[in-house]
């Protein structure tokens, strides 16, 4: 018997995914969640810069670089992605397995695909391929989360490492007082390309470190860098990660029993 939660995804979509040589790495997403235009160049295999519209006219709500007069509602369509929908207890054999770099997945369970922003389901068909019906980019619905952060520059965070992709953020870098300059990047080239944060303007590799409210509500030091303007892209300082606490030995008081 195996009880399991039944999640119904609607793909409306059909997306060709290509081995986008890594460009997750560097944190397109979020520019694409945010209906930002990809600017290329010869040489280059991601975007290396994006052109979006923050701008709020009066009375007016930007969602996706789109202008929305006042009262006008988004869409199922735009937001239906980033929702956990038709979710319900239900007993069941599951009858489709999926066999993944991952693991074994049965009928109904979502997993991720490693170094993609692809989340998908598991169903019958699957053979393997990360791709429609079975998955889709994940939708990080920024514009409806995180509006304030978005139209005053802040910075998207990514926790994790150099080698995770950076798909939607963690959490947001507003500028502070207590912000420092940090050295250039030294192994990026010279560059007109510039990224905005807040009011300022950095160039491309020059970096600041700024800070992010963490789950529990505490600050944490965040290292941001211009790698793909407009926005800074940011992740948590290594050096200030709290180590995992190890395990206590739990202690026994023994007591001889006397007959």
């Amino acid at each position: 018997m195996r009880f399991s939660f039944i999640v119904i995804l609607t793909f409306l979509v059909t997306i060709t995914y290509a081995e986008e040589e890594n460009c997750n790495y560097h944190g397109h997403l979020i520019y694409e969640d945010l209906g930002c235009k990809p600017v290329t160049k010869d040489g280059h295999a991601c975007p290396v810069e994006y052109t979006c519209n923050f701008e709020i006219k009066n009375n007016t709500c930007n969602f996706r670089g789109r202008n929305l007069p006042l009262h006008e509602k988004l869409t199922d369509d735009d937001t239906y992605a980033a929702c956990i929908v038709g979710c319900y207890s239900t007993e069941s054999t599951p009858s489709a397995e999926c066999k993944t770099s991952e693991g074994k997945f049965v009928e109904g369970q979502r997993f991720h695909p490693a170094n993609t922003c692809l989340e998908c389901v598991c169903n019958k068909g699957y053979e393997g391929k990360n791709e429609p019906p079975f998955c889709r980019k994940q939708m990080c619905a920024a514009e409806v989360r995180h509006s304030e952060e978005v139209h005053k520059y802040c910075a998207p965070h990514y926790d994790g490492t150099d080698t995770k992709a950076l798909c939607c953020p963690d959490g947001w870098v507003c500028p502070s007082e207590n912000d420092k300059e940090l050295p250039a990047n030294p192994e990026v080239t010279v560059s007109d390309l510039k990224c905005k944060y807040g009011d300022k303007t950095l160039k491309l590799g020059e970096r600041i470190q700024g800070q992010f409210k963490w789950y529990d509500g505490s600050l944490r030091d965040s290292q941001c860098e211009c790698i793909v303007p407009p926005l800074l892209t940011c992740r948590e300082d290594p050096k200030n990660t709290p180590a995992p606490t190890p395990p206590t030995t739990p202690s026994y008081t023994i007591e001889k029993i006397h007959d």
